[in-house]
């Protein structure tokens, strides 16, 4: 990846090099202000890389560290970041995204191209990604996911909000859907809504009756949680790798 990326950069655009001596140094991190860069952008250095403010790469970039944005991030072509990335505001990348640690977005999040994250990733606003996506740890999207690709997580997913996965789908823990006021988590044959599990079955005759625990059939909460159920059932039907 890494080597297809140089290749592009050395033929297509100008590279920008930040190395220590264009950093100011805090001691724990080197800082530099965020700014645009009319082509690629290489940051070499051997700590934590702290952007000041807004940073917008026309080109490609590789980080050879850990990144903190501090605000808006986008980069026009493919991103690799050797080490964690923390985005503090929303982030697009419009091509290929690889994160070999971590990943925080306190935004939304758009990337073009496929998405590889090696360990934890968290975006706090929507996410969509136009190719493949794989999560080798946990997952936590608070908003909208949409994956054009196939998706692969390791570990458990949290979606609030809706989710489209048009390829095939693989969490490797628990998956949890969060349209509704409760958390809803479905297993291989039982569903949780909140602190109430039950077998898928027991579900479908429970919302036939009458019965209600705290919340008012006749409620709109009440039918967004049926529809979260509903969701969860369809989840659980289509997942064959699910334990």
């Amino acid at each position: 990846m890494e080597e297809i990326v140089r290749a592009k950069m050395n033929k297509e655009k100008k590279t920008f090099y930040i190395r220590k001596k264009d950093c100011k140094n805090l001691g724990w991190a080197y800082e530099i202000e965020g700014k645009i860069y009319d082509g690629n952008l290489i940051i070499d250095v051997d700590k934590i890389i702290v952007v000041k403010g807004y940073q917008l790469v026309k080109g490609n970039q590789v980080v050879k560290c850990n990144q903190v944005v501090e605000g808006d991030q986008r980069v026009e072509g493919e991103q690799v970041v050797e080490g964690y990335q923390v985005v503090k505001g929303y982030q697009v990348v419009e091509c290929d995204q690889v994160v070999k640690g971590y990943q925080r977005v306190e935004g939304n999040q758009v990337v073009e191209g496929e998405q590889v994250v090696e360990c934890d990733q968290v975006v706090k606003g929507y996410q969509r990604v136009e190719g493949n996506q794989v999560v080798k740890g946990y997952q936590r999207v608070e908003g909208e996911q949409v994956v054009e690709g196939y998706q692969r997580v390791e570990g458990d997913q949290v979606v609030e909000g809706y989710q489209r996965v048009e390829g095939d789908q693989l969490v490797k823990g628990k998956t949890i859907l969060g349209m509704c006021k409760w958390r809803v988590t479905y297993y291989k044959t039982k569903i949780t809504i909140g602190c109430e599990t039950k077998t898928t079955q027991d579900w479908v005759e429970w919302f036939k009756s009458d019965a209600e625990y705290v919340t008012s059939r006749d409620s709109l909460a009440f039918n967004q949680i049926y529809k979260t159920f509903l969701m969860a059932k369809v989840a659980q039907e289509n997942d064959e790798g699910l334990k």
